[in-house]
């Protein structure tokens, strides 16, 4: 029985462990989003982002370069 009880407080204690290792970082990023303005949905303006068109598909590119000679 104290075997068991000794065991059962291992586990929680490397449970409580492993919570404070991934509780610490993710608190620290979630921080740091909210200084951004990230912390909530929303559109997104990027500086600097240029957005091409799609390339079309090659045989119509084909095609345009022939009616255009």
């Amino acid at each position: 029985m104290q075997t068991e009880h000794a065991q059962s407080c291992a586990a929680e204690e490397q449970a409580k462990r492993m919570f404070r290792a991934v509780l610490a970082p993710w608190a620290m990023e979630l921080m740091a989003l909210r200084r951004r303005g990230l912390d909530r949905p929303g559109r997104r303006y990027a500086c600097g982002l240029v957005l091409r068109p799609a390339a079309e598909p090659v045989g119509e590119i084909e095609r345009a370069q022939r009616r255009a000679a």
